[in-house]
C-alpha cells in the first residue's frame, strides 16, 4: 500500500473552493518534492512555460538591462502569437535584417503599428530599452493608450515591485514583473459604437494565448487521494478542485493537499484539460500522516488514526 508521507489540510475551516489558508512551511521536504518557490522565480517560470520569455534569474541576470529587440520579441509572443507570419519581406529597419534573432518579431511589430523605431529606418534592436517606453508599448497592447503611459501603467498595477524609476533602463527583473502583470490585466476594447470599454475577465492570457487559470487544492494524484488512501488516477492525471487534468509536469503528484495556481490550455487534444504550469499558491498549515491511516473525509474534516491507534478528527 502506498505509504508515502502526504501533506493534508488539517483544519475543518479550510474549504476546497479556493480558500486561502494561513502560511506555514513544512520542514523536511526534499528537493525533489513540490515546495513554495520565490515569487520572482514563479513569475519567470510562468513566462517561460507559456513560451513568452526565458529570463535569467541569477542575481546578476535580474539586474541587467533588457534590449529593445528582446523586449519587443517577448511582447509579440505574449500578445500576438502567430503574427510573425507578417515578417515576410524586407524589414522596415536598416539595422534589422533577416539574420537578426528578433527579425520576425520586430518586423511584425512594425507592420501592425506597435513600434516605429528610433529614427528613419533604424530600430536599435541591441540598444537597451527605457522603462517608460516599455510601459507605453504594453499599455498600448492592452488597449489603454488613450489614457496615457506611465501613470496608466501604474494604475493598472503593471509597475508592482518595480525597482527603477520610469526613465531608467528596463531591467530583467522589471521585465518579468511587467509581462507577468500584463497577462491577466483586463483588456480595453472598442464596442460597435467605437466607444472604449473594459472587458472584464478578458485578458491576454485567455483571449490571445488560450490559457485559463484555476486556484484550488490538488485532491488526487496517480498514487492516492485526500479522501481515501485507495483513491488514485491513471498516470499523468491529477484532480484539482474536482476536475481531472492531464499533466506531464515533473513532481506534479507531490502537490497533493496543496493549494496551487494552475495554468491550463482552453483547448486540448487530450480528453482532459492540459496543464502547462502549476505552482503552490500559498503554503498551507499541515500535518503529516501515513496515507493508510486516513479513514475518511467528510464536511472538510479528516478522520485518521494517530500513532497510538486512536481515531482523531
Amino acid at each position: 500500500m502506498f505509504k508515502k508521507m502526504m501533506a493534508i489540510l488539517a483544519v475543518a475551516s479550510v474549504l476546497f473552493a479556493g480558500s486561502v489558508c494561513a502560511v506555514e512551511e513544512i520542514e523536511g521536504s526534499s528537493s525533489g518534492e513540490a515546495q513554495k518557490q520565490p515569487e520572482k522565480l514563479v513569475q519567470a517560470e510562468v513566462l517561460e512555460a507559456l513560451g513568452i520569455y526565458a529570463a535569467d534569474t541569477t542575481a546578476e541576470g535580474l539586474a541587467k538591462p533588457v534590449t529593445r529587440g528582446a523586449f519587443i520579441d517577448a511582447v509579440i509572443k505574449m500578445a500576438y502569437p502567430g503574427v510573425n507570419e507578417l515578417a515576410e519581406g524586407e524589414s522596415a529597419f536598416s539595422d534589422v535584417d533577416e539574420t537578426h534573432p528578433y527579425y520576425a518579431s520586430i518586423t511584425a511589430a512594425e507592420k501592425i503599428g506597435l513600434i516605429s523605431g528610433l529614427s528613419y529606418r533604424r530600430y536599435g534592436p541591441d540598444e537597451n530599452i527605457k522603462t517608460n517606453h516599455a510601459l507605453g508599448v504594453v499599455v498600448k497592447v492592452l488597449g489603454y493608450e488613450v489614457m496615457g503611459g506611465y501613470e496608466t501603467a501604474a494604475r493598472l498595477g503593471l509597475t508592482k515591485k518595480f525597482r527603477e524609476e520610469a526613465g531608467d533602463e528596463l531591467s530583467e527583473w522589471n521585465l518579468i514583473q511587467l509581462l507577468y502583470q500584463a497577462l491577466e490585466t483586463d483588456l480595453m476594447e472598442t464596442n460597435y459604437n467605437d466607444q472604449y470599454q473594459i472587458s472584464k475577465g478578458v485578458n491576454l492570457l485567455n483571449a490571445r494565448l488560450g490559457i485559463e487559470t484555476v486556484m484550488d487544492v490538488v485532491e488526487t494524484n496517480e498514487y492516492t487521494g485526500l479522501r481515501s488512501a485507495e483513491e488514485s488516477l491513471p498516470e499523468h492525471k491529477i484532480r484539482i478542485g474536482g476536475v481531472i487534468y492531464e499533466t506531464d509536469i515533473e513532481h506534479a503528484a507531490d502537490y497533493l493537499g496543496i493549494l496551487v495556481k494552475t495554468y491550463y490550455k482552453k483547448e486540448s487534444s487530450s480528453e482532459f484539460p492540459e496543464i502547462v504550469y502549476m505552482a503552490e499558491a500559498s503554503s498551507v498549515s499541515a500535518e503529516l500522516f501515513e496515507a493508510e491511516n486516513i479513514l475518511g473525509f467528510s464536511d472538510n474534516t479528516y478522520t485518521v488514526l494517530n500513532e497510538e491507534g486512536d481515531i482523531e478528527r
